[in-house]
């Protein structure tokens, strides 16, 4: 059979496996939303007015993080997934 060091081999590439695939899903999978946010706050702060600035987003609903990164009056929309009979009257609506 294995021995006990086989076996700690195998579970040290396990454990190295798992943080290899955590550290990739949060550092680098995705991310774009969030550089995308980023560059449009950076903007947001050059303009003298920011309330003159108009950002759609065509993307699946809630994938960005909005105004928690923007943290200026600048228009942002992004497509509605509230349910039917439950969405404003000005919406972008969902394909999906």
């Amino acid at each position: 059979g294995m021995g006990g060091l086989t076996w700690w081999w195998v579970a040290v590439c396990l454990v190295a496996l798992q943080v290899g695939v955590a550290l990739y899903l949060s550092l680098v999978h995705q991310r774009g939303a969030i550089d995308v946010v980023k560059w449009i706050a950076r903007e947001a702060h050059k303009l003298e007015d920011p309330a003159t600035m108009n950002v759609v987003f065509l993307t699946p609903c809630h994938s960005t993080p909005f105004y928690s990164e923007v943290h200026r009056r600048i228009r942002m929309r992004s497509l509605d997934c509230s349910p039917l009979g439950h969405r404003p009257a000005e919406t972008l609506q969902s394909s999906e």
